[in-house]
């Protein structure tokens, strides 16, 4: 196995990563359409079931495949959630991908302690909600509304209100 060091970006360079694929794939479509985005980056979203209810998702990419698998048992916005994290996991650790033609997992709590997940993690929710497309969400707002906001960006209200709170706007 390669020796590998993860790149520790900063909050501002994933929220500019994020930007630029949106910019890139044209893929924020008064929400982010994440098949657009998978697709531009030749990932095949594939709806899966897995053993453990624990997982989420994961990226298959190896020489035979280059795949996100998502588990069908969950909602909607969070399996774009997913999606959308993994994306971060093509895109942030694709040296580490590369390096050791790994599958990366995403599970949930177990394993988001981990700077990697951190990251990926940050990722889907830059990728999800823009921070300029909030932030002009929420000047058609006179007060802020997590519910609504979450139903514009087709994400959980759990992710909305992160994601509103680690911008500082509530």
């Amino acid at each position: 196995m390669a020796i590998f060091t993860l790149n520790m970006y900063t909050s501002k360079i994933i929220e500019d990563i994020a930007q630029e694929v949106l910019d890139l794939t044209h893929a924020f479509e008064n929400y982010t359409n994440v098949s657009k985005i998978s697709n531009a980056l030749g990932l095949k979203v594939i709806p899966a079931l897995f053993n453990d209810n624990n997982i989420a998702g994961m990226l298959v990419y190896n020489d035979q495949e280059k795949a996100i698998y998502v588990n069908s048992t969950e909602i909607k916005e969070r399996q774009r959630f997913t999606i959308a994290h993994e994306i971060g996991h093509f895109i942030l650790h694709n040296e580490l991908i590369q390096a050791n033609k790994q599958n990366i997992f995403y599970r949930g709590d177990d394993n988001s302690s981990k700077p990697e997940e951190k990251q990926a993690n940050q990722f889907a929710a830059s990728l999800l909600m823009p921070k300029k497309e909030l932030e002009r969400t929420l000047n058609s707002f006179e007060k802020i509304h997590v519910e609504p906001i979450a139903e514009i960006f087709k994400v959980s209200k759990q992710m909305a209100y992160f994601r509103l709170v680690n911008l500082g706007l509530i």
